[in-house]
């Protein structure tokens, strides 16, 4: 499997497919690069695997640097194509995106997910992350 930046208008596309699986709310593909252009300002980017030229997983990804940690991946969107889940391929992403945040000289992989999700917890745990913080959040 291919592991690549998302650069072009095919990728995009392939790219905001999986994203609508994740996030069915998620708005039209014009919105949606519009959103990404605010969200690209800020170091967010996307990656994929793909099998052959088939988009199989993708993630929404950024850097970012604490006091106590040093330098680490966030990862914002983690999905597997829904026919192609339970088949390796969210495992095969993880050890990518190990790769690529040793290769960026992070020391840390972090990421927010909601406390309903006891199957992606699972999977998590599987990759040997820990949960370290509490997410918290009010609306203004």
């Amino acid at each position: 499997m291919n592991f690549v930046q998302i650069e072009t208008k095919e990728e995009f596309k392939d790219a905001y497919r999986l994203l609508k699986q994740l996030v069915p709310s998620l708005l039209s593909f014009d919105e949606f690069q519009q959103t990404y252009a605010d969200k690209e300002k800020y170091g967010y980017h996307l990656v994929a695997l793909y099998d052959s030229s088939k988009i199989v997983c993708v993630a929404g990804l950024r850097f970012n640097v604490y006091y106590e940690v040093g330098k680490y991946l966030f990862i914002d969107d983690l999905v597997v194509d829904e026919s192609l889940r339970s088949k390796g391929i969210g495992t095969t992403m993880f050890t990518k995106l190990e790769e690529y945040a040793r290769k960026n000289k992070c020391k840390q992989i972090q990421l927010d997910t909601s406390v309903s999700l006891h199957e992606t917890h699972k999977f998590y745990y599987n990759q040997n992350m820990q949960t370290t913080q509490y997410h918290m959040t009010k609306k203004v």
